[in-house]
């Protein structure tokens, strides 16, 4: 969500999703609260079990101290890559997001599905879904609705989605290779950003 927030942006900027322990994290870091240094294997079974009783922290653990920032999909501490070197991948999210808060200064922050945002004629709109073909991290997503939805927001606004595909009247206006990796594994795809046909 925040990698692709102009920090020099002018105007009123909304972001949104409706993983409500995912903006209950965003939320409290914008609030000062500051995330542990270390979730220990025990810790993040525990926060995954009783998901409501600190739900900032729930956000922060299920994305930034799981396998591959997937939620809750295996605990990721520190570890030993291939190359013999120690990978710290919970203070690497630590620093990313700390990165990350800068952007977020004066966005007005929503939870909610994409179809109840209130969108105003003429809007600059963003769209980061599910990728679609991918393994969903929690809810299932409707993709054929999605890009229904963005053809419609498409004849008052200007939309920009990011995926690695779309339906044949969208032009891809830019891409690149990216390289993830956990665990000394390295995957590559070509992320992209789509525009409806004019």
């Amino acid at each position: 969500m925040v990698s692709h927030i102009n920090d020099s942006h002018t105007g009123t900027v909304i972001a949104s999703d409706r993983h409500e322990y995912l903006m209950e994290m965003w939320i409290a870091l914008l609030s000062g609260w500051q995330p542990p240094e270390q979730i220990s294997r025990e810790q993040y079974y525990a926060v995954k079990s009783n998901p409501d009783e600190t739900p900032h922290l729930t956000g922060w653990v299920g994305f930034n101290c799981s396998y591959a920032g997937k939620w809750f999909d295996g605990y990721v501490g520190s570890g030993r890559v291939k190359s013999g070197r120690v990978r710290d991948y919970q203070l690497e999210a630590i620093n990313n997001i700390q990165r990350q808060l800068i952007k977020l200064n004066g966005v007005i922050l929503q939870c909610c599905d994409y179809r109840e945002l209130d969108i105003p004629d003429g809007a600059v709109v963003y769209c980061d879904p599910p990728y679609a073909n991918t393994r969903q991290y929690r809810d299932t997503f409707n993709t054929a609705e999605f890009w229904n939805w963005v053809r419609e927001l498409s004849r008052r606004c200007t939309v920009f989605v990011s995926e690695y595909t779309a339906p044949d009247d969208f032009d891809c206006i830019w891409s690149r290779e990216v390289i993830s990796g956990i665990s000394g594994t390295k995957t590559t795809s070509i992320e992209s950003l789509f525009m409806m046909e004019t």
